[in-house]
């Protein structure tokens, strides 16, 4: 499993979210920064994902997923808490 991208690693808290990757199979969490988990996680397809971003994000970090196939992390940084 592997993430590509994410659609806007300066979303803020209630924004979806999309990543886009590989192997997306069994995914049930997504952390955000600061190990906060992602909301209302959907799996549209092996390839593409959406998860709501938490409130409390106050770093900056990668995003991991974790699923039946392991885990992965994000090759950008999310840092919602700088520009909102």
């Amino acid at each position: 499993m592997t993430i590509a991208s994410v659609s806007n690693e300066n979303g803020a808290p209630g924004t979806t979210i999309t990543v886009t990757g590989t192997n997306f199979v069994g995914i049930d969490q997504v952390i955000f920064p600061g190990n906060i988990p992602g909301t209302h996680l959907m799996t549209t397809s092996a390839t593409q994902l959406s998860v709501m971003v938490p409130s409390g994000i106050t770093t900056t970090d990668s995003l991991r997923l974790t699923g039946s196939l392991g885990k992965a992390v994000s090759p950008q940084l999310f840092d919602s808490y700088i520009t909102h």
